[in-house]
Parts: C-alpha cells; structure tokens; sequence
C-alpha cells in the first residue's frame, strides 16, 4: 500500500454526499460519506469516464454515475447495476482526530 494522504475533513463532508478530491499523484478520488463512514472510489465512471462525484450518493451505499446511470457499491466498487461492467478502483479511508487520510490499494 501506498503513504496515506489527508484529503478532507471529517466535518467538512456532509453526510450523504459526493466529494471529489486529488491525490499527489493527480489521481481524481469520489470520496462518500453515510452517516460516520467514508469510503473512497476512483472518481471515474467505468462505463464512460464519467466523474463519479457528479452523480449521486444512495441511502443503500452505492454511488450513482450521473451520465448513464450505472451504480457502484462504495465498500468495494462492485458493479450493482450496468451498463458499467467493471468495478471501479477502491481506496482504503482512515479517520483519525477528525482528518480523512486515502490510501491506494496495491494489488
């Protein structure tokens, strides 16, 4: 795994919304917050390229592109409804002293 990077404030992230943050690299991330959870996807649509952060937060945890309507799971990047057929790239979130650390996934 990579050096997690502070991203956000907790307190900033308003419960039940997208928000779109860059990585050190330029790596865009949708970052989602349900309540005290927040999960990180690649903010890319797997269909067309759409940003993900531009869609829609659903109450059952998955993120809905806002172009063609596929639909991720935030937990893991799944696909739970196409016409995307690929997952989208997950990020590990800590919260630590209210401050939202991402860090890249390495397979």
């Amino acid at each position: 795994m990579g050096a997690p990077e502070r991203v956000a404030v907790f307190d900033e992230l308003a419960d039940g919304m997208l928000r779109s943050v860059t990585l050190s690299d330029g790596t865009t991330v949708c970052l989602a917050r349900l309540g005290e959870q927040v999960t990180a996807v690649r903010d890319q649509c797997s269909h067309a390229d759409f940003p993900l952060s531009q869609g829609y937060l659903n109450p059952d945890g998955t993120i809905e592109c806002g172009w063609h309507g596929a639909q991720f799971r935030c937990a893991d990047g799944a696909v739970c409804r196409g016409p995307a057929t690929d997952p989208v790239e997950c990020f590990d979130v800590l919260v630590d002293a209210g401050v939202v650390y991402v860090r890249r996934l390495i397979a």
